[in-house]
């Protein structure tokens, strides 16, 4: 079993990764983005694994 301390940091890592990629689709949008962005991949699977 982990310790309490370890399960705290993980879901911490957990947020940070989802709001790091909530940013990037911001900034993205923001600077008129379109859906053919070459790192839309990335971005997609680093909110997924924050989200898990």
């Amino acid at each position: 079993m982990i310790s309490y301390t370890i399960y705290k940091m993980i879901h911490i890592f957990g947020i940070f990764l989802l709001f790091m990629a909530l940013g990037g689709v911001t900034l993205h949008v923001l600077n008129g983005g379109t859906k053919e962005f070459a790192n839309r991949k990335m971005i997609a699977i680093t909110h997924g694994i924050g989200l898990f």
